[in-house]
C-alpha cells in the first residue's frame, strides 16, 4: 500500500510540473483561483491564466490537453484550500468566507488571500438605567 501512495504521490508531483511547464511557454506568469463558500457549500469559482502583459490566457477547455492542465491546476487549488483556509477558518458553513490562490509560475510560489465572513451578537438585558 506504501508504495502505491508512493506512486500516486509522485505520478501527482510530475503531472504538476509537466502542467506549470506547458503553462509557462505560453506566456503565462500567474493563475489566480478565486474562491468562496457558505452555508454548508463550497467551491473553486474561477481559474483564471495571466500572461506576463496582464492580459488574460484563454485556455480553450475543448483542447484534451488544456482540459487536463486546468483539471490539475483546479484539483491542486482545492490541495492548497485544503492547508490553508481550512485550518484558518470554516469557509464553507455559515457564513462562510472567500478567496483567492495567486501562483507565481516562474517562481513556482503561491499566495493565499483568505476573508472570512463572521457574525457577532451582542445582548444587554434589564440593565439599569441608573448606575
Amino acid at each position: 500500500m506504501k508504495s502505491e501512495f508512493n506512486k500516486d504521490y509522485l505520478k501527482l508531483k510530475f503531472q504538476k510540473i509537466l502542467a506549470l511547464e506547458v503553462i509557462k511557454d505560453k506566456g503565462i506568469e500567474t493563475i489566480e483561483i478565486t474562491f468562496s463558500g457558505g452555508g454548508d457549500d463550497g467551491d473553486i469559482d474561477d481559474v483564471n491564466f495571466i500572461k506576463n502583459d496582464m492580459h488574460h490566457a484563454n485556455l480553450n477547455a475543448d483542447e484534451e490537453k488544456n482540459e487536463k492542465i486546468i483539471r490539475i491546476i483546479t484539483d491542486w487549488g482545492w490541495s492548497i484550500i485544503e492547508d490553508t483556509a481550512d485550518t484558518a477558518g470554516d469557509w464553507v458553513n455559515n457564513q462562510g468566507g472567500y478567496g483567492e490562490i495567486i501562483i507565481n509560475v516562474f517562481n513556482k510560489t503561491y499566495d493565499v488571500n483568505y476573508h472570512q465572513y463572521t457574525t457577532e451578537d451582542f445582548n444587554w438585558t434589564d440593565e439599569s438605567l441608573f448606575h
